[in-house]
């Protein structure tokens, strides 16, 4: 997971007026951490950089660097180093010619101490300030480190490359490594002042009263008590003062987080939101560089949370498959419905009709969002970064039993787009997944029997099992699919921002058999329906759901399609796409309806 850490500036002079010049230093290693040393082992030369635009120490002047340089046994760091800094960073060579300042120095080999001459003025849109050093020689099977890096991935952290890597290395965002070189920069400073910040383009819920995070940074000399500030959105003012735990802004540079609540309007879309610190300490603002910020609110009818697809390849006859059994049994205790997984069986007794997304070369295999087929092993550490995020995507599925006797399912999907999209290219599948799948005929081959535990409550089923494993569940198992007769939903190339699309497929109990002929629906209760937004153009899923299980799925009420909201208007299209006048007997067509509720709902259908 990414940490984004705060920049700090420590002041190094003691107060002596209202506002006057102080020396304070900029560094991205906010919490001092410990560093290490980074690089190849080979002889070659480093330019290393981070990005000093802070808005903070904008209009300040550089001063010095400070960065150490790893010493390794075994390999020799030229004394010949330099300091520079840059207003871009391009394939050029670092030279005095396209440099702001350039500056020759002597390292001891343990760190780069560089003073800048006077009046080099940081402007609004910031300077890149580094240095360069060069490996001379290297011990066989010695690794050179000469770059000191600490954990953290703030944008602009670190910037790197050598004379092998002639493009630059965004570190930072790459390899989540920041660099802990020391920035001494002069600035007029007052004694009292806070600089407000919000986040950008936040997403609210209309109606309601949502948890904005303010950060506060203490921009002036003085340490920070308490603040005060106004609260302004259309329809909407409010005022507070907030006492300050003392350590919290206590130096130059330093930030604090404040929750604030903010009564978000029902109007949906954009809107503006300002936030103004009128009092610090109880004596009015300086603010340095401002006293307010703002930011535009994303007013939504819903927060719709995206959920990473995750589908597993297995066979009966695969003795490492249970590998696969295993990690997904792991990850659902771990994420539950926060991801979808689904299972596709290869040439054996649980192989169903339908279409499997890839064809791995062997198994286990498994995929995330249809990416690169791999292995299984860090399935729970991919998911970590995904889960949880926000989606432009809402999607609901609901499903209910077609008649008492549990012939058949109902499923219906609806979209809803939370902003416009032009050109768009979209299906929706529905899938019938069983859980507890299970059988006393379906013999799966393990490998594992024997083997140590590796710890957790699924893997002694295997090691403690023997070569051959039965009565076993299967999760996720996907029966049958909308896939084969097309998209379920009618989703147009034009998407105005709010638009809903919904869409009905019907799941025949009778067509849940495996291609060997086996039953995979005898355990109906723990059957559920999974939606599927695919994009088309790059054939990955943008979101996925699923319902609960079918133990809690009611009865249809009239044909699939809920007696209110009111049908106002029914169109009807073939199944490519072009409009008919009127259903074709004998032949499947899309129903299209609007509902007087502003929904869409689509349906395949045969008119007999």
């Amino acid at each position: 997971m990414k940490k984004f850490l705060p920049l700090y500036v420590a002041a190094l002079c003691s107060l002596t007026s209202f506002a006057a010049e102080y020396e304070v230093d900029f560094t991205y290693n906010s919490d001092n951490q410990p560093w290490r040393g980074y690089g190849y082992a080979r002889t070659d030369a480093y330019d290393v950089c981070i990005r000093v635009n802070d808005p903070s120490v904008i209009g300040g002047q550089i001063r010095s660097l400070s960065v150490p340089v790893p010493e390794v046994e075994g390999c020799s760091i030229s004394s010949d180093a330099s300091a520079w800094i840059v207003t871009d960073l391009n394939k050029d060579p670092i030279s005095p010619d396209n440099s702001i300042a350039y500056v020759s120095i002597s390292t001891d080999g343990k760190s780069v101490e560089a003073t800048f001459p006077e009046g080099i003025v940081i402007p609004e849109e910031g300077f890149y300030v580094g240095y360069s050093v060069k490996v001379d020689q290297i011990a066989e099977n010695c690794r050179t480190f000469p770059m000191a890096i600490v954990d953290g991935s703030t944008p602009g952290s670190m910037y790197f490359r050598s004379t092998q890597l002639t493009n630059w290395d965004n570190t930072s965002n790459r390899m989540e490594y920041m660099s802990p070189m020391i920035v001494s920069v002069s600035k007029e400073l007052p004694e009292i002042s806070v600089s407000p910040s919000l986040p950008d383009n936040f997403r609210v819920l209309a109606g309601s009263t949502s948890t904005i995070s303010l950060t506060l940074t203490n921009s002036g000399i003085m340490p920070v008590n308490s603040v005060k500030f106004s609260i302004s959105a259309p329809g909407w003012n409010d005022e507070q003062s907030v006492a300050l735990d003392p350590s919290a802004l206590s130096a130059f540079g330093m930030s604090t987080i404040l929750p604030i609540e903010v009564n978000v309007p029902n109007k949906l879309g954009n809107t503006p939101l300002s936030v103004n610190v009128t009092e610090v300490n109880g004596m009015p603002n300086v603010g340095n560089p401002s006293t307010a910020s703002d930011v535009t609110l994303r007013v939504l009818p819903t927060l719709p949370q995206y959920r990473p697809l995750v589908e597993e390849y297995t066979a009966l006859s695969c003795g490492n498959c249970p590998m696969g059994w295993v990690t997904l049994e792991e990850a659902n205790d771990m994420y539950g419905s926060n991801f979808v997984f689904l299972t596709y069986h290869a040439a054996d007794a649980i192989s169903t009709p339908v279409n499997m997304p890839a064809n791995p070369r062997s198994v286990p295999a498994m995929s995330i969002n249809r990416g690169t087929l791999s292995d299984v092993y860090d399935l729970t550490t991919d998911l970590k970064d995904l889960v949880g995020l926000p989606s432009d995507i809402d999607m609901k599925v609901e499903a209910t039993w077609a008649s008492a006797d549990r012939s058949a399912i109902n499923a219906t999907a609806t979209v809803s787009f939370m902003e416009s999209v032009d050109n768009a290219n979209y299906s929706v599948i529905l899938y019938l997944v069983g859980d507890k799948v299970t059988n006393p005929k379906w013999i799966q081959t393990n490998y594992f029997s024997g083997l140590p535990d590796r710890g957790g409550k699924y893997w002694p089923i295997f090691t403690r099992g023997g070569a051959h494993i039965t009565g076993l569940d299967y999760n996720g198992l996907a029966i049958l699919s909308s896939d084969t007769d097309g998209s379920c939903v009618s989703v147009p190339s034009k998407i105005d921002e709010f638009d809903s699309f919904s869409g009905s497929h019907t799941f025949y109990m009778s067509e849940g058999r495996s291609i060997q002929g086996y039953d995979l629906v005898n355990n109906p209760d723990y059957l559920r329906v999974v939606a599927l937004v695919l994009d088309n153009k790059t054939r990955k899923p943008v979101n996925v759901i699923s319902t609960g299980y079918a133990s809690g799925f009611g009865l249809t009420s009239i044909d699939g399609i809920s007696a209110s909201p009111e049908v106002i208007s029914t169109r009807y299209y073939s199944l490519e796409g072009l409009p008919l006048s009127a259903p074709v007997k004998g032949i499947p067509y899309i129903e299209h309806l609007t509902l007087s509720d502003s929904t869409i709902k689509t349906a395949i259908r045969i008119n007999p």
